[in-house]
C-alpha cells in the first residue's frame, strides 16, 4: 500500500511540473549521438531523429536531391559552430540548421 501512494505521488508531481521547464533531449546529448561513429546505433538515432524533424516540420524547404547524408552534416556543423545553443531542444535546433542552410523562399 506504502508503495502505491509513493506511485500516486510521483505521479502527481509529474504531471503538474511545467512542460515547457524541461528540455528532454538537447543538442548537447543530440550533438553526442551525431558525433558517434557511422556504424553506430547513435549514428543511427541521429538520422532517425533528423528525419522525425523534418516530418513533423511546417517550416523547412529542403530542396530536392538533398540527401540524409547531407542533412546530417548540415546540423552537425551547426551544432559545432553554435556551442552556445547546445542546451536548448534538439528539435529546434535542428530545424534551425536546416532552415540556415535551405531558407523557404520568400
Amino acid at each position: 500500500m506504502r508503495g502505491l501512494a509513493v506511485a500516486g505521488i510521483a505521479v502527481v508531481l509529474w504531471l503538474t511540473t511545467p512542460a515547457q521547464a524541461q528540455v528532454v533531449f538537447t543538442g548537447n546529448t543530440f550533438f553526442d549521438y551525431c558525433s558517434a561513429r557511422e556504424d553506430s546505433l547513435s549514428a543511427g538515432l541521429c538520422l532517425g531523429y533528423i528525419q522525425g524533424v523534418l516530418e513533423s516540420s511546417t517550416s523547412t524547404c529542403i530542396i530536392p536531391g538533398v540527401t540524409f547524408g547531407q542533412l546530417k552534416d548540415v546540423v552537425v556543423r551547426f551544432l559545432r559552430t553554435n556551442p552556445q545553443n547546445r542546451h536548448n531542444q534538439a528539435s529546434l535546433l535542428v530545424e534551425e540548421a536546416i532552415q540556415e542552410a535551405w531558407p523557404c523562399p520568400r
